[in-house]
Order: structure tokens, then sequence, then C-alpha cells
């Protein structure tokens, strides 16, 4: 049995929804439209950025903070000139500095993802996996491997935007 009303009011909302989405799509055509001067809605010059880094995937990287040079180069400033502190405070980690050392650990996992160094977050969550099940022989082992990979980024890094002028 069919209720002619409600398949009248059905239609009727199947209708709405697609010109909404019409009108949606129209509306970004326009938007993107205003920012073929090659300039941002700040004004700002639009930046071509070729980020060879050795273990960063620039692409990615720009990709996490839409396209937006200065941001990503913001990130990567501040993962160079932050994250030596913290590969201080975790250099010597032992039983009872455990804990501590998972905060750490975790928060470098966390800034190498953000600038697409997906080696170095992968080796950080390996040593958050094994510092959260208290396995410090496992952690004596891999610490130093981490380490010297994440100082050796932060040296890359700071070539980069030396050589860069950035």
């Amino acid at each position: 049995m069919t209720i002619p009303g409600i398949c009248i009011n059905f239609s009727r909302n199947i209708k709405h929804t697609y010109d909404d989405i019409n009108l949606k799509e129209t509306q970004l055509e326009e938007a993107a439209s205003i920012y073929t001067d090659g300039k941002d809605d700040d004004g700002y010059q639009d930046i071509e950025l070729d980020v060879n880094i050795p273990g960063i995937d620039g692409e990615f990287g720009l990709s996490l903070y839409g396209w937006e040079a200065d941001m990503y180069l913001s990130a990567l400033r501040s993962f160079a000139a932050n994250v030596p502190a913290v590969l201080d405070k975790i250099r010597d980690v032992s039983e009872e500095t455990l804990p501590a050392y998972e905060v750490e650990v975790h928060g470098i996992k966390g800034t190498s993802s953000s600038i697409g160094a997906e080696s170095v977050r992968e080796k950080a969550a390996t040593l958050e996996k094994l510092s959260k099940a208290g396995d410090i022989s496992g952690v004596l082992e891999k610490n130093g491997e981490m380490l010297a990979e994440t100082e050796k980024l932060i040296a890359d890094i700071r070539e980069w935007l030396k050589k860069n002028d950035i």
C-alpha cells in the first residue's frame, strides 16, 4: 500500500538535498577561484617548497598543514629547537624513570609524525609500547638507535633550513 503524501514529501526532501549538494559544490568552486591569483586569503604569496630532508616525507608533512608552507616550516623549526631537550631527558633511562620516559617518547612520536618523519615516529612508537609494558631491557636495547636517528634528523633539518635561508 502506498501513501501518496509520504512519497511526495520524500521526493521533495531528496530534491532539496540534491539541490543543497549542487549549491555547495558551486560555492566551493567559486571560493577556489578566488585563490587563483597565487595569494592566500591572508595576502601572502604562495611559496613553492621543496622539502628534501633525509628522513622526512615533505609532501606528506606539507599536506598535514593544508599545504601552508609557513605553518609547516614553523613545525620543522619547532622540532629542531625543542626535541634536543627531550632527547637529553631520555638519554639515561632506568626502571625508575620509565614512566617519565614513556611520556617523553610519546611526545617524540607525535612531533615526528607532525613533520612527516615516519621512521623516527615508528621507533618512538615501539619504545613507547616497550616502556608501557615495563620492558626496560627492550627500551635500553632500542633507545640508542632512536636517539641517533632523531639527532641526525635534527641536524638535517637545521642544515636544510640554513641552506635554504629559511
